[in-house]
């Protein structure tokens, strides 16, 4: 399946979650979560939950030398993402699920 996530992806075979980043932020989802370990390409073993595991999960912090890794091009495409798919957090969101007359559309 390594191949077919690289090609949905265009990862380029490289190492790195950003791709994916992009995908995630593209989706028509209301909320898209996105680990900072992901955000830093940092390696499996920055993972903050080993499943099957019980003990050693959830104590991974980032260190400053980390999120300083963040800034620059990365942050900038960051920038440019979250305003290309309108992820501002400034659009009213409208539940479809409830009947339209609840909240009429506004002109």
């Amino acid at each position: 399946t390594a191949p077919l996530v690289q090609a949905y992806f265009g990862t380029g075979g490289q190492p790195s979650a950003w791709p994916i980043i992009r995908a995630t932020l593209a989706t028509v989802s209301r909320l898209a979560v996105i680990p900072m370990q992901d955000l830093m390409d940092l390696p499996a073993s920055c993972t903050l939950n080993q499943p099957g595991t019980s003990e050693g999960n959830w104590q991974w912090r980032y260190t400053s030398a980390q999120l300083s890794k963040l800034s620059g091009d990365g942050l900038d495409c960051l920038k440019r993402w979250i305003l290309l798919y309108d992820r501002t957090g400034t659009r009213t969101i409208r539940d479809y699920s409830e009947h339209p007359e609840t909240h009429p559309p506004t002109p």
